[in-house]
C-alpha cells in the first residue's frame, strides 16, 4: 500500500511543478518578472533537479536586478550620490539574495561608474562651497568641506591647497597683528608655523626674516671665579676641580639646543679672553665689570654663572647662581639660584649635575624676549 501512495505523491508533486512551470512561462513572456520569478522558484523547490526552472529563474532574477541597476544608474545621473547609493544598495542586496540559491547574477559595470561620476560632481560641489567660506574668512568651514571634498575625491587637485591656505592664512593674519605690536617673537612663531604649511605662502619667508632681525640679541655666557669652587665633603673642602669651565662649555651647548631663532651666541673663545682680561683690568662692582665685558664681546646680555657649592662625592649637589645681565643698561633680567641634586639625574635624564645644571640654566632662556 505505501509504493502506491508514495507514487501518487510524487506524480501529484510533478504535474504541481509542471503547472508552476508553464505559470512562470506565461509570467515571464508578459513581462510580470516578480510574479514569474516567484513561479519559476515554486517550480524549482517542487521539483530541484529541474534546470529548466534553474534556468528560468537565473533569467528572470537578472532581469529584475537589471531593472534595479538601470534605476541605481538613473539616480546617480538626475538626483545625485545620495539617491543612486540608495537604490544600489536595493540592487545589491537582491544580488546577494539570489546568490544565496547558488546563483551568481551579473553587475553591470555602468552603476559604479555612474557612482563614481556622482562623487566627483559632489566633490566639485563641496570644493566650489569651501571655495565661498574661503573668501568669506570662515576657515574652519572651509577646511570641512574640502576635507569632504576629498572623502568623496581623493585625486582632487586644488582641495589640498585650499585647506593649507584655510589653515595658513589665520596664522598669518595673527603674525601681522603680533608686527604691529612689535611681538616679534609672537610673530615669528606664527610665521613659523604658516612655513610649516606652507612655505610659499605670500612673504611669510621675508617676514620671518625681518622679525628674527628685530629681536635678535647677542648673548655671552661668562662663569664668575671670584671664588673657585671647592669639592667638599660634609662641609670639608677636599680641592677644586674646574667645574665652572666645564659648566661653561655646557651652558653653550644647551644654549644652541634651544634653537632660538633669536638668539646669537657670542663664542666661547671669546669669552674665555674677556674674563681673563676682566680679572685682570677691570674695578667696579659686580654689575659695571659685567656690563663691561659684554661691550668687550659685543654681547648685548650676559648670562653669568657662579659655583656656589658642588659636592660630586658624597651628597652629589651643585649650586649656581645665575644672572641675566643688560650689557648697555646694567639692568638684571634674571637672578636665581639653579640647583642640581644626585636624585634629579636619573629623572631627568642626565648623566652629571653639571649637565642637569647647564640644562636648567639654558631653559631660563626659553622664550626670552628682548628689550628694544
Amino acid at each position: 500500500m505505501r509504493p502506491a501512495i508514495l507514487a501518487l505523491a510524487l506524480l501529484l508533486c510533478g504535474c504541481a511543478a509542471k503547472r508552476a512551470l508553464q505559470q512562470a512561462q506565461v509570467l515571464e513572456q508578459s513581462a510580470q518578472l516578480e510574479s514569474a520569478a516567484s513561479a519559476y522558484l515554486e517550480a524549482w523547490d517542487r521539483k530541484p533537479n529541474s534546470l529548466q526552472a534553474r534556468e528560468g529563474y537565473a533569467r528572470t532574477a537578472q532581469r529584475l536586478l537589471d531593472d534595479r541597476m538601470s534605476a541605481a544608474i538613473m539616480s546617480y545621473r538626475m538626483a545625485g550620490l545620495a539617491e543612486g547609493d540608495r537604490d544600489r544598495q536595493t540592487a545589491v542586496d537582491f544580488r546577494e539574495r539570489i546568490a544565496l540559491k547558488g546563483i551568481d547574477l551579473r553587475w553591470n559595470q555602468e552603476v559604479d561608474d555612474a557612482r563614481n561620476e556622482a562623487k566627483n560632481r559632489e566633490a566639485e560641489a563641496r570644493y566650489q562651497e569651501a571655495e565661498a567660506e574661503l573668501r568669506a574668512d570662515r576657515f574652519p568651514e572651509a577646511i570641512a568641506l574640502a576635507r569632504q571634498c576629498l572623502q568623496l575625491n581623493p585625486a582632487h587637485k586644488q582641495a589640498p591647497f585650499l585647506i593649507r591656505m584655510a589653515e595658513a592664512e589665520p596664522l598669518y593674519r595673527e603674525g601681522l597683528r603680533a608686527e604691529e605690536l612689535g611681538l616679534w617673537r609672537q610673530a615669528h612663531e606664527r610665521y613659523t608655523a604658516v612655513s610649516a604649511i606652507d612655505a610659499a605662502h605670500r612673504d611669510v619667508m621675508a617676514r620671518m626674516e625681518a622679525c628674527r632681525q628685530k629681536a635678535r640679541f647677542t648673548l655671552a655666557y661668562l662663569p664668575v671665579q671670584q671664588s673657585r669652587a671647592k669639592r667638599t665633603i660634609m662641609g670639608f673642602e677636599i680641592g677644586s676641580g674646574p667645574v665652572d669651565t666645564e659648566l661653561a662649555g655646557l651652558v653653550q651647548r644647551e644654549l644652541l639646543a634651544l634653537k632660538d631663532p633669536f638668539l646669537q651666541l657670542i663664542d666661547r673663545g671669546s669669552t674665555d679672553v674677556v674674563l681673563a682680561e676682566q680679572r685682570r683690568q677691570m674695578s667696579g662692582n659686580y654689575n659695571e665689570q659685567m656690563a663691561q665685558a659684554g661691550k668687550l664681546l659685543g654681547a648685548r646680555y650676559l648670562l653669568t654663572g657662579r659655583v656656589t657649592r658642588y659636592d660630586d662625592l658624597l651628597k652629589r649637589d651643585l649650586e649656581v647662581q645665575v644672572q641675566l645681565i643688560d650689557a648697555q643698561t646694567g639692568r638684571i633680567h634674571l637672578s636665581e639660584q639653579v640647583r642640581a641634586a644626585k636624585a634629579d639625574l636619573a629623572r631627568e635624564g642626565a648623566a652629571r649635575l653639571t649637565d642637569l645644571a647647564a640644562r636648567r640654566i639654558a631653559e631660563r632662556l626659553r622664550g626670552f624676549a628682548p628689550e628694544m
